[in-house]
């Protein structure tokens, strides 16, 4: 099986185009990765006058709006590690007000790099991340924003958010230790880069008979 940038890239773009990058995560969910995350435990990285507006126990509510495509490519010719580009991802953020009522309070623009690691463990495909993300304040409503802090804050965030997904939901892409296909056994899983194709991974499966 030959990976190709050009098959993400062109997947990134059906992605992109039917919005599914638009989403909201709503922190009265209890299902939602932002329920735990309250106006309480935000306030004192973006801006402690914010608890005028809002209870401490407010959670938080985040909606992303991604105005530019991502795009990946492979770091260098030797290496596996893919490079996803982030520009101009809108995240807006807001919380139930003292009222009662959904008002947002800051507006912020994300771009940088993540940079996913595809391995091998046993028999399972697995993939790790690193980011390198920027945050920049778009707008603030309610009150001024510590935007050095905060976007420290933002980053040690999201980067908790997505190498938790890729490490504990995502890492296991594939286990086919047990699979029974038609008397065949997964027996190993090789990852190579391509000579002469730089552009490609090329993931490798070997079967032998079940005794």
């Amino acid at each position: 099986l030959n990976v190709g940038v050009d098959m993400l890239n062109h997947l990134l773009a059906h992605i992109w185009r039917g919005a599914l990058l638009d989403t909201t995560f709503d922190g009265q969910d209890p299902e939602s990765p932002t329920a735990d995350l309250t106006m309480g435990i935000i306030a004192g990285a973006a801006a402690p006058a914010l608890l005028d507006s809002f209870r401490e126990n407010s959670p938080i509510s985040v909606r992303t709006e991604a105005l530019l495509q991502p795009t990946v490519r492979f770091e260098d010719p030797q290496s596996f590690n893919l490079n996803l580009g982030i520009g101009a991802l809108k995240m807006y953020l807001s919380a139930i007000d003292t009222q009662g009522q959904s008002r947002e309070w800051g507006v912020f623009e994300v771009s940088g790099d993540i940079t996913a690691t595809p391995g091998i463990d046993g028999l399972a495909l697995t993939l790790t991340a690193q980011t390198e993300l920027n945050f920049e304040v778009i707008s603030a409503p309610i009150v001024p924003l510590q935007e050095d802090v905060f976007s420290n804050f933002m980053q040690s965030i999201v980067d908790g958010l997505i190498r938790s997904g890729l490490d504990s939901a995502i890492s296991q892409i594939i286990d086919l230790e047990s699979l029974d296909l038609f008397g065949l056994r997964l027996q190993q899983i090789y990852l190579q880069r391509l000579m002469g194709a730089p552009s490609y991974l090329q993931i490798s499966i070997a079967f032998d008979t079940i005794q």
